[in-house]
């Protein structure tokens, strides 16, 4: 048998622990990576935010429209004036219909859909055309006719509507200053009524009504 001398012996004592440190530093780093809990990666930080209250009798109102004129309203008859009136309606265009409006009732108007809803009487409107304009220097009574799919008689066909407006210039432009409404109902007092302010010769009775 061979015999091995010392320093051999030695050496492989060194080698065989080294083997065996290295092994056991290795099974311990494999324990922890099996058994310690992982870290969890950050998560963004989100900032909730909570208006405040809003005060109570508070409101919110977009700006009032702004009435949009042009180098021909001077000019315009008043029939001409209605009817520009009645295509910005149709289109919802509240500038230009806000210039129709008597100033000191556009003042108290806050919203687009105020100037609109002030013409409509009725609602929906439809076929809306002039028959007749009576002007006398800055004043103007229409006598005009409409229709509404709403509004029908005992047959079911469209009720006939008769509109008597008064208008009057305010800076050089016409305004509507009312619109009367009227449903199957004859218009000729109405009419007449409308005609005597026209003329300045309104009654105290014209005026109650």
């Amino acid at each position: 048998m061979a015999r091995l001398d010392t320093p051999a012996i030695v050496w492989l004592c060194l080698l065989g622990g080294g083997i065996l440190g290295i092994a056991g530093v290795g099974g311990y780093a494999a324990w922890q990576l099996i058994h310690e809990p992982r870290p969890r990666p950050e998560q963004p930080v989100v900032d909730i935010v909570t208006p405040p209250p809003t005060p109570a009798g508070a409101q919110r109102h977009p700006a009032a429209p702004v009435p949009r004129f042009i180098a021909h309203d001077a000019e315009r008859p008043a029939d001409e004036a209605y009817r520009d009136l009645w295509a910005a309606i149709s289109r919802g265009d509240a500038d230009v219909a806000a210039k129709y409006v008597p100033a000191a009732k556009l003042r108290d108007m806050r919203t687009g859909d105020e100037v609109i809803d002030s013409f409509l009487g009725l609602s929906p409107i439809e076929n809306v055309h002039v028959v007749e304009t009576r002007a006398e220097a800055e004043k103007a009574v229409l006598f005009v006719k409409a229709s509404s799919p709403s509004i029908t008689d005992a047959r079911g066909r469209r009720a006939p509507i008769d509109v008597v407006v008064r208008m009057e210039r305010e800076s050089g432009h016409w305004t509507v200053q009312s619109q009367m409404w009227l449903v199957s109902t004859a218009p000729e007092d109405e009419q007449a009524r409308a005609l005597r302010w026209l003329k300045g010769e309104e009654t105290e009775a014209d005026r109650n009504r």
